[in-house]
């Protein structure tokens, strides 16, 4: 049996997505993949890997953030589902 080097392999991050494949970089499989890169809430980039399924997923996700960001600056309006508490004190 021949050993063959210069495979790497692709999962999806997404938790109960299962997919892996093994390939070359820009292969048939390789090329299935993408990573994804974002700031978190804490200011911290994050990045995954995704396969197409969940990076189209993800990308509709970022996108509906957009819009939402786009309508809050426009005109303050908060997303559906989205609740905020402000606690002030006055000084005495």
């Amino acid at each position: 049996m021949s050993v063959q080097e210069g495979f790497n392999r692709y999962a999806c991050d997404v938790g109960g997505c299962g997919k892996v494949n093994y390939d070359r970089d820009g292969g048939t499989y390789a090329v299935r993949y993408v990573e994804r890169k974002w700031i978190d809430a804490n200011f911290q980039q994050r990045s995954a890997t995704f396969c197409t399924d969940h990076a189209a997923k993800f990308d509709a996700i970022v996108r509906a953030h957009d819009a939402d960001f786009a309508a809050f600056m426009k005109n303050g309006a908060m997303p559906s589902g989205v609740t905020t508490t402000t606690t002030t004190t006055d000084a005495q």
